[in-house]
């Protein structure tokens, strides 16, 4: 009894430094203002080999032309293109044109498994769509919650993949069980893009007394 009070004492500390400090200082992101999974879908297709400024850039100007699952579904080749020039990687567009299609045919997925069953939509992007659409408590893995969490949580100043499957099993040191435990990922990659970058500003990081990684940073270890 004792260590699970102990580990969610620890979610909750470690969720509300983090939440804290993404109310002050978190992005202003257009799809972070919705919880329809169609936008948030084109967000994070978008998002995967495309800066935020850039994404930010298309997103309205794809939603303006395809404005919901059928009306992307239903889209050519060439109109799905055009609309993607100048993001790169083409087949991102027609990927999330023919998902669209797979949505219209059998209904909107209302859990991560069902997510992960289309074709197209992989761990990372069903767990997100699940975390911010659906509000689940689940964690979306990416380079940038590798990165903090593997230092926050591990002690490991430049995590691999390999890290992945430890922090999975350990989600409940970062995830509270109730309260806004959906913002906590989005917290996560805030910090990963303006403190615990690949060079990581321990100094002035909101973490720093909770995070084992940070004096080896600062000691230059």
């Amino acid at each position: 009894m004792a260590i699970v009070y102990h580990v969610s004492a620890m979610a909750r500390s470690i969720a509300a430094k983090l939440l804290r400090w993404y109310d002050a200082h978190g992005r202003d992101l257009p799809w972070r203002k919705t919880r329809d999974p169609y936008r948030i879908l084109v967000s994070e297709i978008m998002l995967q080999q495309t800066q935020v400024s850039r994404g930010l850039i298309f997103y309205d100007r794809w939603l303006k032309q395809f404005p919901n699952w059928y009306k992307l579904s239903i889209a050519t080749n060439s109109q799905v293109i055009r609309a993607w020039a100048g993001l790169g990687y083409n087949r991102r567009a027609l990927m999330l044109r023919d998902i669209a299609g797979q949505v219209v045919a059998t209904g909107i997925p209302t859990t991560e498994a069902r997510w992960h069953e289309l074709k197209g939509i992989g761990p990372y992007t069903s767990a997100a769509i699940s975390a911010f659409a659906l509000r689940q408590r689940t964690l979306p893995i990416d380079t940038n919650i590798r990165r903090v969490l593997g230092r926050l949580l591990f002690g490991t100043t430049y995590p691999q993949p390999t890290i992945d499957e430890k922090i999975q099993r350990n989600i409940d040191l970062v995830l509270p069980t109730r309260g806004r435990f959906y913002d906590v990922p989005q917290a996560i990659f805030d910090l990963a893009t303006t403190h615990c970058t690949t060079v990581p500003s321990c100094a002035t990081c909101p973490m720093l007394s909770v995070c084992p990684s940070a004096p080896k940073f600062l000691s230059g270890r």
